[in-house]
């Protein structure tokens, strides 16, 4: 439902698994993830994850010092490709199998309390505050001032004039990922 009111695609697994990877939202180095590459996917519970880079040596360090330490705690880094100053990683996520089969069905609200939880931590913002997109997409039927003491899916049928019954059926705001904009594109046969 939210994404019919963006006018852009916002990266579902930006928002919802990257979190899950125990990685901080802003690092040196521009950080993205992906569903699916190649023989890659998020079904078997694979997230690919990029960084993108310069100096290859100072890149390595990074990674050293920040990456393979917070990845060791729970998410386990499977492989690793090097590709014209981008690092691609292969992360198994299985440790949040329960919460990625809800996302793959666009059932955020249903996310364990623990992915919730690191959710939010990661996307709040230095004064405490957390988009209300996302907060709405983890949260559907909770009321929020933001929204004129509304919960999420009310405040879409009054305001954006959706069918309250489909609405309320479906008990979500977030949608679901469009595979197109969630798939790294690469040419293998250049992997280092």
């Amino acid at each position: 439902m939210v994404d019919l009111i963006f006018a852009d695609y916002w990266s579902k697994s930006d928002a919802f698994l990257l979190p899950l990877t125990g990685l901080r939202k802003e690092y040196e180095h521009e950080m993205k993830s992906y569903l699916f590459w190649e023989d890659y996917s998020i079904v078997d519970y694979k997230l690919i994850l990029t960084f993108t880079y310069e100096d290859y040596d100072k890149f390595k360090q990074f990674c050293k010092d920040y990456i393979f330490p917070k990845l060791d705690i729970g998410v386990l880094l499977v492989e690793n490709y090097d590709y014209m100053g981008r690092a691609i990683f292969i992360l198994d996520m299985s440790e949040w199998a329960f919460d990625i089969d809800m996302f793959l069905y666009g059932k955020y609200s249903k996310f364990s309390k623990e992915a919730k939880n690191v959710i939010e931590r990661f996307h709040r913002s230095p004064q405490g505050k957390i988009k209300c997109y996302l907060y709405s997409a983890l949260h559907p039927q909770e009321k929020q001032s933001l929204l004129g003491d509304l919960n999420a899916l009310d405040y879409l049928v009054q305001n954006y004039e959706f069918d309250s019954e489909v609405v309320h059926r479906n008990g979500e705001i977030g949608g679901i990922y469009d595979k197109n904009n969630e798939t790294l594109l690469t040419h293998t046969s250049q992997l280092c």
